[in-house]
């Protein structure tokens, strides 16, 4: 069998349906839809803030914003998210949820953008998202990547159960201002009996 018969039999009804698609495809004009009218709040370069945050849960708006937060909260829970990701959104009702039920033990709750916010995130290495971070006193204590959703209230658990730095310490007792014990007397060598 030549290579000519085998190249012709083998990729030419290829190569004519592949003619015959390229031939019978004329472009189409599609209308173009006009363009939605902006107003005057919004804006195109910035992704808006979702509405659907309850108030218990903080958006971050910047480093200063992010320090001031975890100075202000002992214990804080830290999602690190995006307006386009979905995992993020499906794992942010859950938070919501923790925020709610957990506001009166000193519990709060942000999210940061890692999009308005890239220093934040490369400052704790954030790479996929959702990234939740759990803080103690400002210092982070335990995260959680992805959408595990066990591991978050494992974890809002244990930083709940853990203590503050001055919880529950007894105070420290006070000295008194004078000492009631007159200095040590050491016995003399010669004055100890031997027996």
């Amino acid at each position: 069998m030549s290579n000519r018969f085998f190249l012709f039999h083998y990729w030419g009804p290829c190569i004519i349906a592949a003619l015959l698609f390229v031939g019978g495809c004329k472009k189409k004009e599609l209308p173009t839809p006009a363009p939605a009218p902006k107003t005057p709040e919004q804006k195109t370069d910035v992704p808006k803030v979702p509405e659907s945050i309850p108030s218990d849960v903080v958006f971050i708006k910047g480093n200063d914003h992010f320090i001031e937060f975890l100075k202000n909260n002992p214990k804080a829970i830290v999602d690190f998210t995006a307006t386009w990701c979905g995992p993020c959104q499906m794992i942010a009702p859950e938070l919501e949820k923790i925020a709610l039920r957990n506001k009166d033990k000193g519990l709060k709750v942000a999210k940061v953008d890692i999009d308005r916010n890239p220093d934040i995130a490369s400052a704790y290495k954030v790479q996929p998202i959702p990234d939740i971070r759990f803080f103690l006193n400002g210092k982070e204590i335990a995260k959680v990547i992805g959408v595990d959703i066990g591991g978050l209230y494992i974890g809002t658990q244990d930083l709940l159960n853990r203590k503050l730095e001055n919880e529950g310490k007894p105070e420290a007792p006070k000295a008194p201002a004078v000492s009631p014990k007159a200095p040590l007397e050491i016995p003399k060598p010669e004055a100890l009996k031997k027996g």
